[in-house]
């Protein structure tokens, strides 16, 4: 066999073997196209060339293959010389490519994160940006062996538990890796024999960044020194890693539908795949630590997981506690994936403080994690949520049972809605008063809602309605002679005092909150329909028995709580 004969069946045995990883793995759909992102060095370029070739042997089953090259202004001219070698590359392939150029010190000073995470995130997003105007595709990134074993080592360092030993996946959403069962010298002979004189980083030879220094330090020192071939090795624990997990997934996932009370996720599809890769697209992280608990009496409490958040998953502490230490991890994982979006920059640690938070925590504490992600426990449940913008949008993806107002669940009124009360912070008190229209309709623009109030006489009075009545119902009927001196809707306030329905005697609100368990965060958003410091109805929860319906009652008020919607 001649010179060129065995170079031509080393580019098939790799492309072979590209084309074995993306059968196995299901990493493109019949009909897809490829946006593959390519830099210009060696991984990148060997992967657009592996890919169109079997694209143009009809092997892959692709529409078509397409480029994008990310110049990210971190090396002056030799950012622009990459940009230029691949603009030339993929006209000579005939392949379309897409170019955007990317300010990553600017992104790294305005977000305050480092220039490395700043080129991560910016690249994936642009990646995302462009896959949108190609339509129906995936995006290909050439990571290879090598940089799966790097990735596992750097994960154990940092501590990590069984995700992070499984390193990289070979697709994710859109993004997909052909090229994880490909090593580096693989791919810099395959760049060799097919004449494409990649461009080299010359940052990628420094040992200034951690990653490079267990490519060109640490592993080459186990190589030499233990006669261990350390790739392989790394790489095939992670593949038994994977295996693992996998299967534990699939019992968390069971365990998380019967833990889960509700959730809401704002802005997206509650099953949307963001195509984010947490491995590689940290985004915008204020802060990586561990997390700290807040336990105190006033300032933000759990409450804003109800009144401000954006996105909430809402947990059964008990029901956590009873489950596994393994699967409890990944109910929490779950549970901050589903709110954030992604995992990224959530470590070990941070699911740990969670738990113990769950387990062992007060009610009332609340941790704040990196990326604004905060847990908060609350009388038996435990939230998982992101803050929502004090003025932003209330609209929400809605699951379970507490969704809203006026389905007799306890949290009713922890919804704030889209208006001046949300200017207000979590926990204080909201400080409306008004006086009620008897009869007619009593506008609260403060909470987004209004009180309906009509008079009837007893003969008119149906009192099949009336017993059928449950304590939370938003309709409830009182002795209007009792009230015609008038009443007022408002918010809580010091001394009020509450003789609740078929109770004993008068309490405190705060003990009668305290009693029935409403969180301490809530309460204030409470209405309260009161005769000066004397509580009528506490809205959604019960009626004071003081002015309850009677065999003596001649007329009757018929009081109703609508939310606008």
């Amino acid at each position: 066999m001649g010179s060129q004969d065995t170079k031509g069946a080393k580019l098939e045995e790799i492309q072979k073997k590209v084309l074995e990883t993306i059968n196995k793995h299901n990493l493109i759909e019949p009909g897809e196209a490829v946006l593959v992102g390519v830099s210009g060095g060696p991984d990148s370029v060997c992967l657009l060339h592996v890919l169109h070739s079997l694209h143009a042997s009809c092997l892959l089953g692709t529409s078509e293959i397409v480029a994008i090259h990310v110049n990210h202004m971190l090396r002056g001219n030799e950012s622009d010389m990459d940009e230029q070698y691949v603009k030339n590359l993929c006209g000579e392939m005939g392949i379309e490519l897409f170019t955007t150029h990317l300010n990553t010190r600017e992104i790294s000073a305005n977000s305050g994160i480092s220039i490395e995470e700043a080129a991560r995130s910016g690249r994936y997003a642009r990646f995302t940006l462009f896959a949108e105007k190609v339509g129906n595709c995936k995006i290909a990134v050439a990571h290879n062996k090598n940089d799966q074993a790097e990735t596992v080592i750097m994960n154990i360092m940092r501590g990590t538990g069984m995700e992070g030993l499984k390193g990289m996946e070979y697709k994710r959403g859109r993004i997909i890796r052909p090229m994880l069962d490909i090593r580096r010298s693989e791919i810099e002979e395959y760049c060799e024999i097919a004449g494409l004189k990649p461009r080299i980083d010359s940052t990628n030879l420094q040992g200034i960044y951690t990653r490079n220094k267990v490519r060109l330090e640490l592993i080459p020192y186990v190589r030499e020194n233990f006669d261990v071939d350390i790739v392989e090795s790394v790489t095939r624990m992670a593949g038994l890693a994977r295996d693992d997990c996998s299967f534990l997934g699939m019992v968390a996932e069971e365990k998380y539908r019967e833990c889960v009370n509700r959730e809401y996720i704002s802005g997206r599809d509650p099953g949307q795949d963001t195509g984010k890769d947490p491995n590689l697209c940290p985004g915008h992280c204020a802060g990586q630590y561990p997390g700290h608990y807040e336990d105190r009496d006033s300032g933000q409490h759990p409450g804003e997981a109800e009144g401000f958040a954006a996105s909430m998953v809402e947990l059964d502490v008990e029901k956590i506690a009873k489950c596994h230490g393994a699967i409890r991890k990944r109910i929490v994982r779950k549970a901050i994936e589903r709110v954030k979006g992604d995992l990224n920059a959530i470590e070990s640690i941070h699911v740990e403080k969670i738990i113990d938070l769950c387990i062992n925590g007060r009610t009332g504490s609340t941790i704040h994690l990196p990326r604004n992600v905060r847990a908060a426990k609350s009388y038996g449940v435990l939230k998982i949520y992101v803050p929502g913008e004090p003025n932003g949008s209330c609209n929400r993806s809605c699951n379970g049972s507490g969704n809203g107002w006026g389905d007799g669940s306890l949290d009713r009124f922890s919804n704030v809605p889209c208006d001046e009360s949300r200017n207000k912070p979590p926990g204080k008190v909201l400080h409306f008063n008004e006086k009620v229209k008897i009869p007619g309709i009593t506008h609260m623009e403060m909470l987004g809602a209004y009180l309906k109030a009509e008079v009837i006489k007893r003969e008119e009075f149906d009192t099949g309605v009336f017993r059928s009545l449950s304590h939370n119902s938003l309709v409830q009927f009182f002795d209007y002679d009792k009230l015609e001196d008038g009443i007022n809707i408002r918010g809580r306030e010091e001394g009020d005092v509450f003789f609740p329905y078929k109770c004993k005697g008068t309490k405190k609100l705060k003990d009668f909150f305290i009693d029935i368990k409403i969180p301490r965060e809530t309460r204030s958003r409470v209405p309260l329909v009161a005769k000066g410091k004397d509580i009528v109805w506490v809205v959604g929860y019960k009626i004071s028995d003081k002015y309850k319906v009677t065999g003596s009652t001649r007329n009757v008020l018929r009081l109703e709580f609508v939310r606008l919607q």
